[in-house]
């Protein structure tokens, strides 16, 4: 009868495959085992586990015991799931970290390019403004000497033609 019971099934709680029927008199349990050695083997094939005072205390162990490796083990799975999140995200960081160092590198192109541009190329800009303030151009500022230093500038040379 208290097989039929189907006590794992009930929602909401967690249960294991089978239950316990307690015998709370020993002599009582040993002499029903005594009259009718195959009542454990039925018992248990029905998903009944008989236990009396002085096996319960083991019994409960192994349970708590099998509930925590359960506990344990959906852990595990918490944490492997977890730890795939956290690997997918890492692999986007990294992503990311390639995009902005192609940016990086394009901006660097085009500094290279602007000051050459600025400074080295033919009919480069310092050379074309330090020609005005050659021929007489009034200014209130001077070219930074970092610029005119690095400049290619051969004044007479510099022709409107020369833009690169």
């Amino acid at each position: 009868t208290l097989a039929s019971k189907n006590y794992e099934l009930l929602e909401g709680l967690q249960t294991l495959d089978f239950v316990l029927l307690f015998i709370p008199i020993e002599s009582a349990f040993i002499t029903a085992f005594e009259s009718e050695p195959e009542l454990f083997r039925r018992a248990y094939d029905k998903g009944v586990i008989v236990v009396s005072p002085s096996t319960l205390l083991a019994t409960l162990k192994t349970v708590q015991t099998v509930w925590r490796y359960e506990q344990q083990n959906r852990n595990a799975e918490r944490i492997a799931d977890q730890a795939g999140r956290l690997f997918d995200q890492a692999v986007l960081v990294l992503e990311s970290i390639q995009e902005v160092e192609r940016y990086v590198n394009r901006a660097s192109e085009s500094l290279q390019q602007t000051k050459a541009r600025l400074n080295t190329n033919k009919g480069n800009l310092v050379s074309r403004i330090g020609a005005l303030s050659d021929l007489g151009a009034r200014h209130k500022k001077q070219i930074p000497s970092d610029f005119k230093d690095q400049a290619r500038i051969d004044r007479n040379e510099v022709d409107s033609d020369d833009i690169d």
